[in-house]
Formats: structure tokens, C-alpha cells, sequence
């Protein structure tokens, strides 16, 4: 600063200094520097156990919070702790704030929650790309390369991953606890432990229940606990243990025969996704080929219609007296007519 005096008048004139300033940058990306490299680099930092750039990308944003990164190029962190908004390889994704949401790919969407991750496998060449999907909240979700176009809109440790190279894309999780989508255009829509499990079931729904698992393309399963829709285009409805297992079948399960030992605990432990609730799937599933199904209604032929139920009631238009109840006990009734010549 100079001051100038000319006829007791102070003139002050400013100068500043215009200093250029330069971001450091890595010799190579982050993710391809080993854990003691990354630690010691000047514009890479370790966080959730991965090797990520520490600076702010270009033309990105971290608006509030702490230790929240967005080293990619228009990415955005609105707020929160410990969140990452792409690796300074990737673009346009957006994390808008709770804790530890991890995004890695592009044009992806983590809304909140804590511990959501969208994983990118940079080391499986059948997929490379994550793009399009969001989660929308809730806690431990997971949606990983070869998924685009996904969402999981809440709940706690849902998933969806490919489970074979046809890939998972265009899928759907609209809550619940622990279900999981390993085939494309796969829906579960709440409940808990459902699951497109066996790695089949393109465009297959389940629409809540627990355990329940459509390995057949096209198949739905309404609710209920361990049904399966392994038919392709098969339908199973409601109950414990029914099985769809033909194309083109539909079962329904209206009778509670629900063993006690299938309840949410196995031997006073909690169920797991990819194994108890997977084996008792496929032990009940066998058990379908054998004389004594006790337990299970099973589909046995394509194009099969089978209903379950302690009754049957038929009736035409409004007048409820003009009812036909088929029962156990007058069933023999029907089965004789219809033998008849």
C-alpha cells in the first residue's frame, strides 16, 4: 500500500498481487496407487479402505459438512461427514449428504442415509460401468457395476449386483431388510431376505413376504414366507412353501401350514440372506420331487393351476345364497362326478 499526499489530501492506492494458484496433482490416478503410496501423496487420501483424490474436481462442489470429497468432474456433496461424490476418473454424480456414502461411477445419486455405496469393479472386465441408479436412503445398500439404471429406495442392506453376465440393470428395491436383485429388471418391493437369489429371474417380482426368491424369468411371487416362482412366467401366491416350479404355473398357499422351526430365527440365530434363507429354499424346493411334500404345495406340471385351501366357494352373480362349497368332506363328491363316462 502507498500513501500519495497532494494539498493535505490522502490518496490511497491498493495494489494487490494476483498469484496464480495451481492444484497439485498425482503422477497417476488415486485408485491405481498402492495404500502406502496413496497415504504419502499430497492429493490422495484413504477413505472406507479405498485410495481417492482429496481435491475438489472441476467445476464440482462440497457445499458443507466434514471430510466430505468430490474429486470428479461436475460432482456435488451437499452436506454430511465422510461422503464421496466419484473418483476424480468419473462425472455428473451426487451425493447429498448423510454419512459415509460412498459413490463411485457416473451420473449416480446416494439422497442420504449412512454406509449406502455404489461400487464400481474396475477389476471384473464383464463390467465396468455403474451409471444412472440411485439410492435414495436408508442404511448399508449396495448397487454395483453391471446395475445401471437401479434404484433402492431405502431400507437396510439391500443389494443388487449382477449374479451372472446377462448383468442386473433396470432394477428395482423399494425397501425392506437384506433383499437382493441379481438379474435385470428384477423388482422387490419391500419384505424381508427376497431375493432374486438364484441368479435367474429376469424381470421377475416379488412384492414383499420373507425368503421368498422368483428364479424364473418373468415369475412373481405375492408375498408370503419361502415361496418360489422357478418356473418361467409362473405365479406363487401367499403362504409358506409354495412353489411355482413349472413354466407357466400359477400356485396359491391359502392354508397356514408354517413349520415353526422356518420363523425369522434359525437354531436362536438371525437368517442370512445368501446362505440360511438360501438352503432352506433349495432343501423345501427338493422336497417337491419327493412323495412326502408335508409343508409344501408344489406345482408339478407347465401350465398348471394348483390352489391350497381349506375350501372352495363358487359363486355366480350377487345372490350369496346361491353358493357351491366344495370341502374336504364332500370334495370325493366332485372327483366321482368327474370320473363319470
Amino acid at each position: 500500500m502507498m500513501k500519495l499526499f497532494s494539498n493535505s489530501t490522502i490518496v490511497v492506492m491498493v495494489v494487490l498481487q494476483v498469484v496464480n494458484v495451481v492444484q497439485a496433482k498425482a503422477s497417476k490416478p488415486c485408485g491405481e496407487l498402492s495404500r502406502k503410496q496413496c497415504k504419502a501423496s499430497a492429493v490422495c487420501g484413504i477413505l472406507e479402505d479405498e485410495c481417492i483424490s482429496t481435491i475438489i474436481g472441476e467445476l464440482s462442489i462440497v457445499r458443507d459438512g466434514q471430510n466430505n470429497f468430490a474429486p470428479g468432474k461436475l460432482c456435488t456433496v451437499g452436506g454430511g461427514e465422510g461422503n464421496l461424490a466419484g473418483t476424480d476418473e468419473d462425472k455428473l454424480s451426487v451425493v447429498g449428504g448423510g454419512k459415509n456414502n460412498l459413490i463411485f461411477g457416473d451420473t449416480n445419486v446416494v439422497s442420504g442415509g449412512k454406509r449406502n455405496v455404489m461400487f464400481k469393479d474396475m477389476e471384473d472386465s464383464s463390467f465396468k460401468d455403474l451409471e444412472g441408479s440411485t439410492i435414495s436412503g436408508g442404511y448399508e445398500s449396495v448397487i454395483e457395476s453391471g446395475a445401471s439404471f437401479s434404484v433402492v429406495t431405502g431400507g437396510v442392506a439391500n443389494t443388487i449386483f449382477p449374479g451372472s453376465k446377462n448383468g442386473a440393470e433396470n432394477s428395482v428395491i423399494s425397501g425392506g431388510i437384506e433383499n437382493a436383485v441379481l438379474a435385470k429388471g428384477g423388482v422387490v418391493t419391500g419384505g424381508d431376505f427376497n431375493g432374486n437369489i438364484s441368479e435367474g429371474g429376469t424381470n421377475a417380482v416379488i412384492t414383499g413376504g420373507f425368503g421368498n426368491d422368483a428364479k424364473g424369468i418373468g415369475g412373481v411371487v405375492m408375498g408370503g414366507r419361502f415361496g418360489n416362482a422357478n418356473g418361467d412366467y409362473s405365479l406363487a401366491f401367499g403362504g409358506h412353501n409354495t412353489y411355482a416350479k413349472n413354466d407357466h404355473s400359477m400356485v396359491i398357499n391359502l392354508i397356514d401350514n408354517e413349520p415353526k422351526e422356518s420363523k425369522r430365527t434359525l437354531a436362536g440365530r438371525p437368517l442370512s440372506l445368501h446362505g440360511d434363507v438360501k438352503r432352506l429354499l433349495e432343501d423345501e424346493i427338493e422336497a417337491c420331487s419327493k412323495e412326502d411334500v408335508t409343508g409344501s404345495v408344489c406345482s408339478t406340471d407347465d401350465g398348471q393351476f394348483l390352489a391350497y385351501a381349506e375350501q372352495f366357494t363358487f359363486q355366480i352373480g350377487n345372490n350369496v345364497d346361491e353358493r357351491l362349497m366344495i370341502k374336504k368332506d364332500n370334495i370325493k363328491n366332485l372327483i366321482d362326478v368327474l370320473n363319470e363316462d
